[in-house]
């Protein structure tokens, strides 16, 4: 099989079709509930079977083993995780870059909320929206074409780019794909676009969304025939795809086609999820078109909906379809960016200025869990992108020694934390000084508590300082209505 066309799985190796897939027949309804084995940032301290237990039982599970070798194997398994968008800023790639070897920075800045998902056993997959292109030859200037039209489905087109070290740092940090449908896919030209999808398998990730014509890849599998999870990823922007010939590179786009894929995989697979990059930056509550694809590609078979695009997270509704509950997130807002700059506990945010806004710091990732015989499980990890601009202003931050640039207030300081459903979100560096510190975590834990009202999400129980995965809420199909950022 070629590499293209297989998947990396952990913590055992494997190779699974991707163009080829195949899911099960058999559906059942998806669980919203609480993960509580993923909730601990501590090593994974489950046992298998032969493992667990003490005394008769211990005896009588090692009888059946004996009698039968079958018993000890665990049943099939696949964990999805699903995060919102990839940007790297300069002030990111100069504190990765300065360590000298980036991709290995890069996976320690994510290292906090990658503990979660390392943890998983049996067939696991991360999938990340990569907006940033990985090409060789930046085609555009970054900030050419700034006199266009500026509007949320009309913005002034900023040319990304980025280093080879950004997808050799995901893979490092246990990510294994990237969506590439999405608004910057393009950004360095469709040849730019080729050079990211080779960019991203050399670097051992698999790429949806895009490919190269006629092999544009909208979907991926995982896991065992019995507990597969099918995940389709579309782009929802206003133009379309035109024909493009053969050899050149292209996007997934969501259009009436799209529903077609979703009822095939539908009928041949245990649990669908489709992915969707919407266009509609710093929309604080979604679109009525989304809402309408949310519902058509539930009644088709979709059996969880996650949106990214906008950089903020919102709400995330179950629709009720017949006599399945479907859980659409409307958005998963951002899992590694730098736009909330300028945000800080003693700034308010200014309508429209990204770089103001603290709500770009927040993230959700979806977690979807498929075993045999079992209904999925899909649960959400609220995250915070953290970095050190405010103590480093207000010389709260001190240096550790005279040549210490980081702390002197040079490079700045970036680490990414699922936060705690209530009491302290994490623990901040305790060597940041007061008042400093002090406000810092007090305004964390506010837009903590904004995001966990915004999304509907409720934890399963509220241990303070217990960062881990977080149910709906009964009311989450209920208008949610939102505060201003």
């Amino acid at each position: 099989m070629s590499r293209a066309r297989g998947l990396a799985l952990r913590p055992a190796i494997a190779l699974l079709s991707v163009l080829a897939l195949r899911c099960a027949d058999g559906r059942a309804e998806p669980e919203i509930a609480s993960i509580e084995e993923a909730a601990s940032g501590a090593p994974s301290t489950r046992l298998p079977p032969s493992a667990a237990g003490s005394g008769a039982a211990a005896g009588r599970a090692a009888a059946r083993e004996a009698a039968d070798p079958r018993a000890h194997i665990p049943p099939a398994r696949a964990i999805v995780w699903i995060g919102g968008d990839v940007l790297v800023s300069e002030a990111i790639a100069d504190f990765v870059e300065d360590s000298g070897a980036p991709a290995e920075a890069l996976a320690e800045l994510i290292e906090p909320v990658s503990t979660l998902w390392r943890q998983d056993t049996g067939a696991s997959l991360v999938l990340l929206n990569l907006e940033t292109p990985i090409a060789a030859i930046r085609r555009r200037d970054r900030l050419q074409d700034q006199h266009e039209r500026r509007s949320p489905e009309h913005l002034a087109p900023i040319r990304l780019n980025a280093e080879r070290w950004l997808a050799a740092g995901l893979a490092r940090a246990g990510v294994g794909a990237v969506m590439l449908a999405n608004n910057h896919a393009l950004d360095q030209e469709r040849e730019g676009l080729a050079e990211t999808i080779e960019a991203a398998h050399g670097a051992g990730l698999e790429t949806v969304g895009a490919g190269i014509w006629p092999e544009i890849v909208s979907e991926l599998g995982i896991g065992e025939e019995s507990a597969r999870i099918c995940i389709l990823a579309f782009y929802e922007g206003l133009r379309r795809e035109p024909p493009i010939d053969p050899g050149v590179a292209g996007l997934s786009m969501l259009d009436e086609g799209s529903l077609e894929k979703v009822e095939r995989a539908s009928r041949r697979g245990d649990t669908v999820v489709v992915v969707i990059h919407v266009l509609g930056e710093l929309l604080e509550a979604p679109k009525p078109r989304w809402r309408q694809w949310a519902r058509r590609l539930a009644e088709r078979g979709a059996d969880a909906v996650a949106m990214h695009g906008t950089h903020l997270v919102m709400e995330v509704e179950q629709l009720s379809i017949g006599e399945r509950s479907v859980p659409i997130a409307y958005g998963l807002g951002n899992f590694i960016s730098d736009m909330g700059r300028l945000a800080s506990p003693r700034r308010s945010p200014e309508p429209g200025r990204k770089e103001h806004s603290a709500a770009v710091h927040e993230g959700l990732m979806m977690r979807i869990e498929r075993e045999a015989g079992e209904a999925p499980r899909i649960g959400f990890v609220p995250i915070w992108m953290s970095d050190d601009r405010f103590v480093a202003w207000h010389a709260s931050r001190p240096a550790s020694s005279a040549d210490d640039e980081t702390a002197a207030g040079g490079l700045i300081s970036f680490a990414l934390w699922p936060l705690a459903a209530c009491g302290e979100p994490f623990a901040l560096p305790a060597q940041w000084n007061e008042p400093a510190r002090g406000e810092m975590m007090s305004w964390i834990a506010g837009r903590r508590d904004h995001l966990l009202e915004i999304s509907g999400l409720v934890p399963s129980r509220c241990d303070p300082g217990r960062r881990g995965v977080l149910e709906l809420s009964p009311s989450a199909a209920e208008p949610v209505t939102l505060r201003p950022r």
